[in-house]
């Protein structure tokens, strides 16, 4: 159930409590002391192996990406090829030896230069095999999740399948395009805001990741997940935004999106620009409110959550007009360069500093000793050297003898003598 119950015969029988991952929970069975240790442990063992094939069954291709995490490096074997014929014999049978065509699985995108702002298309299409098979019956998997992709892949892990494109911006800058390909065969799309599962974001699947991500966090009172069908709706406080995220859907101000629908603004926005890139500006359009079925200033919270800022200026006409632009990427403030003074008092200083160093150095290592060194204090002067007598130091007076108040009350204590 939505609320981690486990049913049998219209009766609860266990509940789901937190594992050491999200798709690993613990499972909790409700029964009293009269069932025996030994049917205790066959019904648990039961509802916990219901349990993994209805996650391996709804999540997939989650399953799927934390398999080929742990899979090791395998040895991918060719195709054994047969031994070229005699010149005789090929002569004779008219044969000719052919190269083996690519298979479906090779991606044309990886000869695309490398660039983190490759966004995929939305369009669906059929996934390739991840494996195929050799001619002598072996099976050929695709190369394994290395390095960056391999970092990318456990966050998407993590994370139940989607991670916000900001988070990962230096992740994905180091990821080239035949590194993205492993990753797009698992189904991971790079969108414009997202990175994501897009099969995870169907009703089921997003109920479910929603229900083990409140029991991994140890929520008891678990939330409802949003209705399916709804495309936005408004974001409640006291829902946390991991939740939301779980289930599909990314709080963007005061509303929680569905991530697909996030990258179908981001394709009318960038439909707005030149091949396919995000352009300098653009205006709110109403299609864009259509597809988050929301009014324009929802859209415009939307707008600065994602990333974007709005500036407002009039026209030829003198009418007011909102004008979006991208936020500048940390990576691109570079800093100003210092004006021309500015920069010859720097080396000015930087060259004052190094000749203090250099003249430093050479008065630790004797060269160029200061003509009147300062007086060692802690020498004795040349008289009291002379005259070793009156070098001593002068004689510490005596204390005086310590006298008792005679009106004090502690008087009597000083005439107490201790005895054996």
């Amino acid at each position: 159930s939505e609320h981690g119950r486990m049913w049998w015969n219209g009766s609860i029988v266990a509940r789901l409590r937190k594992g050491h991952e999200p798709l690993h929970p613990r499972i909790e069975l409700l029964a009293d002391d009269l069932l025996s240790s030994a049917a205790r442990e066959r019904a648990t063992e039961r509802l916990q192996e219901w349990l993994a094939h209805h996650i391996a069954k709804s999540l997939a291709p989650l399953v799927t990406l934390q398999a080929e995490l742990k899979k090791e490096m395998p040895v991918v074997k060719e195709a054994t090829v047969a031994p070229a014929p005699e010149p005789a014999a090929s002569e004779a049978t008219g044969t000719e030896s052919t190269e083996a065509e690519p298979t479906e699985g090779d991606s044309k995108e990886d000869e695309t230069p490398a660039h983190d702002d490759v966004v995929d298309a939305l369009e669906t299409s059929a996934p390739a095999a991840p494996a195929a098979a050799s001619a002598t019956g072996e099976v050929l998997f695709a190369s394994p999740l290395q390095g960056v992709a391999g970092g990318l892949a456990y966050q998407l892990y993590e994370n139940l399948g989607s991670a916000p494109r900001l988070k990962v911006t230096r992740e994905l800058k180091g990821i080239g395009q035949e590194e993205r390909a492993p990753l797009r065969r698992l189904g991971v799309r790079f969108g414009a805001f997202s990175i994501y599962l897009p099969v995870l974001v169907k009703p089921a699947a997003a109920k479910l990741k929603a229900l083990l991500w409140a029991v991994h966090q140890d929520i008891t009172d678990i939330p409802p997940p949003p209705p399916a069908g709804l495309t936005s709706l408004q974001a409640e406080s006291t829902i946390p935004a991991g939740f939301y995220e779980a289930a599909g859907y990314r709080v963007c101000g005061p509303r929680a999106v569905r991530i697909d629908m996030l990258e179908r603004v981001g394709e009318l926005i960038r439909g707005k620009g030149q091949s396919g890139k995000m352009p300098d500006h653009f205006s709110i359009s109403p299609d864009m409110m259509s597809v988050l079925g929301c009014g324009e200033e929802d859209l415009s919270l939307i707008l600065r959550a994602l990333g974007f800022r709005d500036v407002t200026s009039k026209n030829e006409a003198g009418v007011e007009t909102t004008l979006w632009h991208q936020r500048h990427k940390r990576d691109d403030r570079r800093p100003k360069a210092a004006p021309q003074g500015e920069a010859r008092r720097g080396e000015a200083r930087g060259e004052a500093r190094a000749a203090g160093d250099k003249r430093r150095k050479e008065r630790f290592a004797g060269v160029g000793a200061p003509a009147s060194p300062r007086p060692d204090r802690r020498q004795p002067p040349a008289e009291a050297a002379a005259n070793p007598k009156q070098g001593k130091p002068a004689p510490r007076k005596k204390d005086k003898p310590f006298v008792v108040d005679p009106d004090s009350p502690f008087a009597a204590l000083a005439a107490l003598t201790f005895q054996k």
